[in-house]
């Protein structure tokens, strides 16, 4: 069985990442408040309003959200690098990686402020990490000179 290590941290360092959290807390503080008037609207009126508590509707999309974008990362063995996004999971055998560099991270075709970690596979083609850390960079490059 292959064991899998994370080489880049496990914290919000994305700004998909943030704002996933930051709409998060939003929704809490608006749920909050918008349940309790919703409360006391229904108890002052004696009708049932089911209006406030549609807030709740979204917590299961954001807390599945977050949970992904919390697992997103690479991982790596002894065998092979596993970059894992919101949404896919890619394995690449380490024989089948020719190189390990930082280029500039890129966003529906703009540049962001950091670059990314980008695995150049000896096929010419390119995997874009989204990840933004030079720890994991580092661990990488290490891990990669080590096997080859």
């Amino acid at each position: 069985m292959t064991s899998w290590r994370r080489v880049d941290p496990a914290y919000i360092s994305t700004g998909f990442a943030r704002a996933i959290a930051l709409l998060g807390t939003a929704m809490g503080v608006i749920f909050a408040v918008v349940a309790s008037i919703g409360t006391v609207s229904w108890f002052v009126n004696g009708e049932p309003n089911p209006l406030p508590f549609l807030p709740a509707a979204a917590t299961p999309i954001w807390v599945v959200a977050l949970l992904s974008q919390r697992s997103s990362g690479l991982y790596v063995s002894e065998q092979a690098v596993r970059v894992v996004n919101l949404t896919t999971t890619r394995t690449i055998p380490w024989s089948q990686v020719s190189d390990i560099v930082t280029e500039p991270a890129m966003v529906r075709s703009r540049r962001v402020a950091e670059d990314a970690v980008v695995l150049r596979l000896t096929d010419g083609t390119r995997v874009n990490t989204q990840v933004r850390s030079a720890v994991a960079f580092d661990a990488l490059r290490e891990m990669h000179a080590s096997l080859g």
